[in-house]
């Protein structure tokens, strides 16, 4: 009888690691991440400080709290006429200087309010409430010239305007992904699951063999 029940224990030890093995396949992805709940939407803007035309520089501070990001987006105006010169996007890591996301765009393809996305080739991770540094400027000529929108009311963080403090933030969004706390301890939790219902099997054989 209880070769009969070690057996039994040797079969449920055979599946239960199958099925979970499985389990962790098939979910894939979704067992590891979801949408942040940190994503930040775009404000409606309200302000334009300057035009982007040669030697303007806009600097945004912002700290993200997500876990991977994906992209990155600012809306900009085109005063609706025919624009020229390129424009350029970078954000930095603000402790290091590092180049997080990058863009360069040809003003005359924006020919209407539109947003820009700095899209990563992966999700970058590490970054969670790691202060960053959105820079851009433009070698437009005035009045040929985009000009990012600005929320005067926001308080994502610090807006310099050629160094100026100014009041309120750029309109931006920031898009990414968050651990799941299941997937990131997937295994450890099945083996304390899985080591407790052999516990629970060996005690409960145990006392029915008294």
């Amino acid at each position: 009888m209880f070769s009969k029940k070690i057996k039994g224990l040797i079969y449920f030890i055979i599946f239960y690691i199958a099925f979970f093995t499985a389990f962790y396949f098939l979910a894939g992805h979704e067992l590891h991440f979801r949408a942040s709940r940190n994503n930040v939407d775009m404000k409606q803007g309200d302000a334009v400080y300057a035009e982007l035309s040669e030697g303007v520089v806009y600097e945004q501070n912002v700290t993200l709290r997500i876990d991977r990001l994906e992209n990155i987006g600012l809306f900009f105006t085109s005063f609706f006429r025919a624009n020229e010169g390129n424009l350029t996007i970078d954000v930095l890591n603000a402790y290091d200087g590092s180049v997080v996301l990058s863009k360069s765009v040809d003003v005359s393809t924006i020919t209407a309010d539109s947003a820009i996305e700095l899209a990563a080739e992966a999700p970058i991770e590490g970054l969670y409430n790691v202060p960053l540094k959105i820079v851009v400027k433009a070698d437009s000529e005035a009045g040929k010239a985009l000009a990012p929108l600005v929320c005067s009311t926001d308080n994502a963080g610090e807006l310099y305007v050629n160094g100026e403090l100014m009041q309120g933030s750029l309109c931006f969004s920031a898009r990414g992904e968050e651990y799941i706390f299941l997937g990131l301890h997937y295994w450890k939790i099945v083996a304390v699951f899985g080591v407790l219902l052999i516990a629970a099997f060996l005690l409960i054989t145990y006392r029915t063999s008294l």
